[in-house]
Parts: structure tokens; C-alpha cells; sequence
């Protein structure tokens, strides 16, 4: 595939919009692959058997991880140095529990490695020559951070309902069920000038803790906001579906503020929030069950200047067989959600170092042959401007 020539038909089609730039690292077919945007991508990893791969914010640097034979360690790390020639063992302990993200803080100088609610934070070695094994010093985390500062040390998560960071081993709890006070007022203002709120306002439901759902932690790149969303105690339906609202906290006034004009959302509650590096809006992922066999899904992008939501992904409903991000398809009857069939794979979403452009992973079933595809959105005007075929998992870095 020529993926000079593809981008420059779509830049053709779309002369209005800008062309991106930067490096963007994606796995195609079990190999790794960076290149410039508006290039030729580089196979960085020969083997065919990548399941994890991130680039680092500046560029600079690519960690990877091969499936293997073993299994006491069924993951082999590396880490790659632009120009990205070559390649070293990286070791990490990722097999004392399962490997489910991979993501560089946004400094560039540590890596998240997290799994089933427990995690490692990595520092990674400088080193002029890929030569032997580097060790990075590792911290281990009782906690799966969901986000952290462009410094990397600000960290947020979320434990049971409850909405923590750390900084520097300590924890500081920002909101938890038990003390939900504010936040219903801020509900009930809201609710006497929009009626979408109304539904959130239920002193029964609230006052039972295990009500109540955080999710969608997101940490302002500059550390002084916190992002989260929030169901108001309203609990969740059989299929799994809730209606959720997002608030800001001012970290250093404690200051909390519902975000009211993004209005209520309904859907599965989103798992993260993914940051535009100027800190400007973020993105998150939703879906939103009918039945067994039918739900919505929808990526969007939330401008925080203006409070605006954009949908990236526009709900449809599609009766095809779900894919799963290892290319297995479940029971036929689920299906994928998207005007195209199009399922988006989750851990696969990564925004341009100008903030203008948002790349992400989806899934097209094919019978014994799902096929796997990257696209760039212009968020501006939110126009598609390049899809890479059978690639999962973007994520971008400077030149």
C-alpha cells in the first residue's frame, strides 16, 4: 500500500483542511510499524506476533511487546530509538499480572504498563546504542492510573466509585459517594433551566453508595484540572446503560463544577478520557446496549472552551457479529455499531501533537476474516483525511 499516495487523494478531496504531521506508530498484521504521517511507514518488528506497541509524546522513542511461547512470561518487551532501525530487550515485569495497556506518560520520560486494576510505572532509560537489556526503574502501583500530568507525576485513578490522585506515593481522595452533596446541587441548578437533568435527581437512588459509577478520569495535561464522569447514584440498567455527566475539579481550590453544557450523556460509562495535549477538549468512547444482540457506540470529542461535544462516531445501529481487538469473533447476532459496520477498538486512540487531529483503531467483520483499519479525523471539521488498512493501535509522537 502506497500510503503516501492514499494520503495525498483524500488531502486532494479535502484542500480546505490542514495535513498532519508527526510520527504515528501503529501494529499492522503483528508488526510494528512509525513512520511520518505524511511517509512511509517503518517495519520496526519483524516477528508477527506484537500485541502492545506506544510511541513516546516526542517521538524519540517506541516500546513494543512480542507474544512468545512461554508461559511464564508470554510478553516480551523492546524499546526502539528513532530512527527506529533497530530494537533492544526492554525488561519489565509484566508477567506478574496481565498486560491489558501500554501508554507513555506525556513527558515522554516514563511508561504505564497497567493491567487488571494494578499497574507498574516505568522510567525509561536514556542510552545512546541499542546494546544488551536495559533495566528501567520500576514503581509499582496498587492502581490502574487512567491518567496522569505532562510531568508524569500527577496521577489519577479511580477506585470503586471513588476519585483519587497521587502525587509523589501520596493519595488525596477528590470525590467519593459518601459526601455527594455538592454535585446534586450542582445537578438541581442545572436542572432548572434544562430538563436533561432531571433524570439525575433521585435522593433515594444516591443515597445507596453502590449506586453510584466514576469513570472517565482524565488529568488536564498542566495538572491543575481534573476531569471525571459521574452517573449521580442513578445506578445501572440490566443492559448495562447509565446516564453519566461530567465534572472539573481545580486541584488547587478544590473548586468542583459541573460541565453542564456537554449535557447528559447515556451509554456504558466511558473508561477513560484522552487528552489533547494543549489540554483543549479530550475524547472518550461509549456504547450504549439495546439488547443481547444490539447496542450503539459512539466516540466523542469534548471542546472545554465552549463546552461543545462532537460526535467523531455517529451512532447507528448495525446487526454484524462483534470483533474482538485479538480478531475473534464471538457469537454470531452481537453486533457492530457504526455507519460502515465498524467497531472501535478501545485501547486504540491517540491524538496528534498539534491537538487538530484524532486517530483510532476499528474492527469490520468479515466471515473467518475480520479486518482491522486506522483512521485520522480532522476534529475541526471532524472529516476522515487517511485510513490505513489492517492497522490497530495509533499512537503519535513529534517529528
Amino acid at each position: 500500500m502506497n500510503w503516501k499516495l492514499v494520503l495525498a487523494l483524500v488531502c486532494i478531496s479535502s484542500l480546505a483542511l490542514a495535513a498532519p504531521t508527526g510520527k504515528l506508530a501503529f501494529i499492522r498484521d503483528g508488526g510494528v510499524f512509525v513512520g511520518d504521517v505524511n511517509g512511509y511507514p517503518k517495519l520496526v518488528s519483524k516477528s508477527a506476533r506484537a500485541k502492545f506497541a506506544s510511541i513516546a509524546p516526542d517521538g524519540r522513542s517506541l516500546v513494543f511487546f512480542n507474544l512468545t511461547d512461554s508461559k511464564v512470561a508470554p510478553l516480551q518487551g523492546f524499546i526502539a530509538r528513532a530512527p527506529f532501525d533497530s530494537s533492544a530487550p526492554l525488561s519489565l515485569p509484566v508477567s506478574e499480572f496481565p498486560l491489558e495497556h501500554l501508554s507513555y506518560s506525556p513527558d515522554s520520560s516514563g511508561l504505564f504498563v497497567t493491567g487488571s486494576g494494578t499497574g507498574w510505572k516505568l522510567e525509561i532509560p536514556e542510552f545512546t546504542a541499542l546494546l544488551g537489556a536495559p533495566n528501567p526503574k520500576s514503581q509499582a502501583l496498587k492502581f490502574a492510573p487512567l491518567s496522569s500530568a505532562a510531568d508524569g507525576s500527577l496521577m489519577a485513578f479511580v477506585a470503586g466509585s471513588d476519585v483519587r490522585i497521587m502525587n509523589k506515593n501520596k493519595e488525596k481522595m477528590i470525590f467519593t459517594p459518601n459526601k455527594p452533596e455538592l454535585m446534586l446541587e450542582q445537578v438541581k441548578t442545572a436542572a432548572s433551566s434544562n430538563g436533561a437533568f432531571q433524570e439525575l435527581l433521585n435522593p433515594e437512588s444516591a443515597a445507596i453508595s453502590s449506586n453510584w459509577l466514576s469513570g472517565a478520569v482524565g488529568l488536564r495535561p498542566d495538572g491543575n484540572v481534573l476531569y471525571f464522569a459521574s452517573n449521580l447514584g442513578t445506578g445501572i440498567s440490566a443492559t448495562g446503560n447509565a446516564s453519566f455527566v461530567f465534572f472539573a475539579v481545580q486541584l488547587s481550590t478544590q473548586r468542583l463544577r459541573l460541565l453542564s453544557k456537554l449535557g447528559v450523556f447515556h451509554g456504558s460509562m466511558p473508561s477513560r478520557v484522552n487528552f489533547a495535549p494543549d489540554g483543549s477538549k479530550f475524547a472518550f468512547y461509549s456504547q450504549f446496549t439495546l439488547n443481547a444482540n444490539g447496542w450503539l457506540q459512539s466516540l466523542t470529542v469534548c471542546e472545554l472552551n465552549l463546552e461543545k461535544p462532537i460526535e467523531m462516531l455517529v451512532k447507528d445501529l448495525l446487526p454484524k457479529p462483534v470483533v474482538t481487538p485479538t480478531g475473534s469473533p464471538t457469537e454470531p447476532g452481537a453486533p457492530i455499531s457504526s455507519p460502515t459496520g465498524e467497531q472501535l477498538l478501545e485501547n486504540g486512540m491517540a491524538w496528534s501533537p498539534d491537538s487538530k487531529f484524532l486517530a483510532f483503531s476499528v474492527a469490520k467483520y468479515a466471515k473467518f476474516s475480520p479486518t482491522y483499519k486506522v483512521f485520522i479525523k480532522d476534529v475541526t471539521y471532524n472529516k476522515t483525511l487517511l485510513k490505513i488498512p489492517n492497522a490497530i493501535q495509533p499512537s503519535w509522537g513529534e517529528n
